[in-house]
């Protein structure tokens, strides 16, 4: 796809996933964080223990507003939330519902 921006948001679901918040904090505190974060990911490796400032609080309060209870969700540009994984085509269609700015 061409002209999409993501903003991803470590969001650790512990109801879930126990061990969630203590990955996201290692993957946020990692001196490198797209290697920590597709290391789990794609290949399952943890990340190390760690501990530094971060925005996991917030982010998980933001959800809690928000309602979001799983990932992935998408929040489009107008505001409207998709839960789920798409493929191109489905996101394609959902960008198209979103007006141009």
């Amino acid at each position: 796809m061409n002209d999409v921006t993501f903003h991803v948001f470590l969001f650790p679901l512990t109801s879930l996933h126990p061990h969630a918040y203590e990955h996201a904090l290692g993957i946020w505190c990692s001196t490198d964080r797209p290697k920590a974060w597709a290391d789990k990911m794609l290949k399952g490796v943890d990340p190390r223990p760690a501990k530094c400032d971060n925005p996991l609080d917030r982010n998980v309060a933001l959800g809690d507003k928000l309602h979001i209870d799983g990932t992935p969700t998408l929040i489009l540009a107008n505001g409207r939330p998709h839960s789920g994984t798409v493929t191109a085509q489905e996101l394609e269609q959902l960008l198209a519902t979103v007006p141009a700015h």
